[in-house]
């Protein structure tokens, strides 16, 4: 065989074998290759501000069992130190009573935190002044920042989701 006529079949089966990963779809023979974006390889927390379908449900969300009140707040698990707490929150745990409980959903880096009775000095939009908190919240690092399907995300990529206040407490 001549190395015109090998060069020639190379190229005819490199050619044929082209694989698109599943895209090789075109709206005409002459149009781009569609474009699809894998979300397999992502992991949950960025793939949920992609598509809401790929957010923890909203039971899980909002509807948290109630924190038992015998949980003390030696007990709790919220890991402030990786997602911060506001300025206005200089000790979460200044009542006896308070309480912070964190789950991980699955393995997708985002997390719930279920927060009871922690003093905040200054509301000034819900209360005027200082007041006691019971909220959820839900974070990741990957979303600092960033619009999440519940609003935006703040500097330690926790966004709130559900809030009581108590005021002048």
């Amino acid at each position: 065989m001549s190395k015109i006529g090998l060069l020639s079949l190379i190229v005819l089966l490199a050619a044929c074998g082209t694989d698109r990963g599943g895209y090789d779809q075109r709206l005409d023979p002459t149009g781009p290759y569609a474009v699809a974006l894998d979300k397999s390889g992502l992991p949950g927390d960025e793939a949920c501000l992609l598509n809401v379908d790929d957010c923890p449900p909203e039971g899980w969300i909002f509807e948290p069992a109630e924190m038992d009140p015998s949980i003390a707040h030696d007990d709790s698990n919220c890991d402030f130190v990786m997602f911060g707490l506001a300025p206005t929150i200089p000790k979460w745990d200044e009542h006896p009573t308070a309480a912070c409980l964190q789950r991980h959903w699955g393995n997708s880096g985002i997390y719930r935190q279920q927060a009871r009775d922690v003093h905040v000095t200054s509301l000034p939009k819900l209360c005027g002044g200082p007041g006691d908190i019971d909220e959820i919240r839900l974070c990741s690092l990957s979303w600092k920042n960033k619009p999440t399907p519940w609003g935006l995300a703040g500097g330690a990529g926790c966004i709130v989701v559900k809030l009581e206040t108590t005021c002048g407490v």
